[in-house]
């Protein structure tokens, strides 16, 4: 006698899908994370991170840019945030008109410029906030936002003495730039050395 025992076959189970975690990541601090299967895309992005003087660029893996609309997940993952600095614009006007325009990133320092030149005055600086600052040195200022500069100037002023002979003073006068002059009366006063008498008959710049 012969026994045959048949026994069904049970088929194998599938492997588990593998799963990995993936997590979005700015300056050290984790603003998402969450597991996702392998062959998943990625498709749940946290809000875009902000950044004092910078724009946000892009999502990144391993500093490089990805296209997320056809990339697959296929390890753990860590996304950084990509950002550029913001350039700004200084602008600098004399009498308000503008005289030369720079770009500066933040936090950089702007550079000195060829100061405008006006005819009677001279150039002490220039100000943002209508007088009340004046900055002769423009390195001392961190950009942080679009600037518009003012030029300020104070008005020459011009003495002048008035000698009889190069050690006698007769007097002095104070004149504004491009004023007229008016020499002293005593233009025709005499002057006596020994026994000669001298009458002044015009001025010398000395």
């Amino acid at each position: 006698f012969f026994f045959f025992f048949f026994k069904e076959k049970t088929p194998d189970e599938p492997p588990a899908p593998l799963v990995y975690e993936v997590k979005f990541v700015h300056d050290q601090e984790i603003l998402k994370s969450y597991e996702l299967e392998a062959g998943e895309s990625i498709t749940d992005f946290p809000e875009e991170p902000t950044m004092l003087g910078y724009n946000f660029i892009e999502w990144q893996i391993d500093n490089e840019s990805v296209d997320f609309s056809t990339f697959t997940i296929s390890s753990d993952l860590i996304i950084t945030a990509k950002f550029e600095v913001i350039n700004y614009t200084a602008t600098f006007t004399a009498d308000g008109e503008v005289v030369e325009s720079i770009q500066a990133s933040y936090g950089s320092n702007l550079t000195n410029i060829e100061a405008p030149t006006k005819s009677g005055y001279n150039f002490i600086g220039w100000t943002s906030d209508n007088g009340a600052t004046v900055v002769s040195d423009l390195t001392t200022i961190t950009v942080s936002s679009d600037m518009t500069f003012e030029a300020v100037y104070e008005e020459i002023t011009v003495k002048i003495e008035y000698y009889m002979t190069e050690n006698e003073r007769l007097s002095h006068s104070t004149y504004e730039y491009n004023q007229s002059v008016k020499f002293p009366a005593q233009v025709q006063k005499a002057i006596h050395y020994g026994n000669n008498v001298y009458t002044v008959m015009s001025w010398v710049h000395m």
